[in-house]
């Protein structure tokens, strides 16, 4: 496990004004950095030391050297989804509460981050957050100011977040228009014209494919939709299923469906290994999630595809 200070790698400054390490452990009080409040919040990250680790990173402390990789920035829970599985439970919570703007600033100005990666909610129905964005780009000018977003939005909206963030993240949950529905009450076409327009505009893309015991299915199909874009990556996310897709006692079901999927994952894999090099696609997992899909590096190996990444 590589040791990092994972509060320089991606912390995660949340909705409420306060800065954890990372999203992972995000509303655990033990793990707080400190407030946007707090005019030595600066001085906090440097001397923090709470040790913690992941699928990902071992926390060790701040060491002189050490830059800041990226700020993560949670404006607000306010979405236009209604997603099955959402990771901050955003269409469960019914609130109002929406980043102190004013003294998020203060600190970026301190901070003087080179990366900015925000996320909802839906930043883009989020109008305050968005001028937000803007007097950030103005003022502070980060090299970057990536967006996590749905895409669920037409082609007009994605030339506007084109002009105002750098590089996007797509997440997806499904391809087909009925799974996708039902995963998340929106439309997936809709979200196929977003991405490939944010494509057009910047020339790159990032996607973000959740699987769940739904999407899984469709997760081959994914790749087939999404490895003809250049210059761009997809991520493979578990959202734990093993934690809620228990084996039934009298048949194999899981098994038998999640070994389906994985030989269906394998041929898009296989079938689409000249596009990965032509276009330089990227394929990356995160930890759980390449043994759900039946993909391990010596399978990368043995059949030499390339762009393939593992966290």
């Amino acid at each position: 496990m590589k040791e990092a200070p994972c509060h320089f790698v991606r912390p995660f400054l949340d909705r409420f004004g306060d800065l954890y390490p990372c999203c992972f452990v995000n509303m655990k009080p033990e793990f707080k950095i400190g407030s946007v409040d707090d005019e030595d919040l600066l001085d906090k990250m440097y001397s923090y030391d709470k040790a913690c680790q992941c699928g990902f990173l071992k926390f060790r402390k701040w060491q002189k050297g050490d830059k800041l990789n990226l700020l993560n920035i949670q404006t607000s829970l306010s979405c236009h989804g209604k997603c099955a599985v959402c990771y901050v439970s955003a269409p469960l919570k019914k609130e109002n509460i929406e980043l102190d703007y004013e003294k998020a600033y203060n600190f970026l100005e301190k901070l003087n981050p080179n990366v900015l990666y925000y996320e909802g909610g839906e930043v883009p129905i989020q109008k305050k957050a968005l001028e937000f964005v803007a007097q950030v780009k103005k003022g502070i000018a980060p090299q970057k100011l990536h967006l996590l977003t749905n895409g669920c939005y037409n082609t007009n909206t994605a030339k506007t977040l084109s002009d105002m963030f750098t590089d996007f993240t797509v997440s997806y949950m499904g391809i087909s228009k009925n799974t996708y529905y039902h995963e998340t009450m929106l439309d997936v076409d809709v979200t196929k014209n977003f991405s490939v327009e944010v494509h057009r505009r910047t020339g790159k893309i990032g996607f973000r494919y959740i699987c769940t015991p739904l999407t899984m299915i469709e997760a081959g199909d994914f790749l087939d939709f999404a490895a003809g874009f250049k210059d761009s990556h997809v991520i493979y996310a578990d959202c734990d299923i093993n934690s809620y897709a228990k084996e039934p006692r009298a048949i194999p079901y899981w098994s038998q469906v999640i070994r389906r999927c994985q030989l269906r994952f394998k041929e898009s894999l296989l079938t689409n290994r000249e596009k990965l090099l032509q276009f330089n696609f990227k394929v990356k997992f995160e930890p759980r999630t390449a043994g759900l899909l039946g993909v391990s590096k010596e399978l990368v190996d043995k059949f030499k595809i390339p762009n393939v990444d593992f966290y």
